[in-house]
């Protein structure tokens, strides 16, 4: 899901809960073209294990 600053901070815990919980990824996009993505802290965890694991 992508949504714009605007639409994420006008509704920053409904899409925070909604991110933790669904384990779903979501781009946030700025007016500039930038943009950055919200994970739930497990979601992050799990993904540097994941990388991170020694050939």
């Amino acid at each position: 899901m992508t949504l714009s600053v605007n639409q994420f901070h006008a509704n920053l815990k409904y899409h925070v809960d909604k991110t933790i919980n669904n384990h779903e990824a979501l781009t946030v996009s700025r007016k500039n073209g930038d943009a950055f993505v919200v994970i739930s802290l497990e979601d992050y965890n799990r993904e540097q294990a994941y990388y991170n694991v020694p050939l």
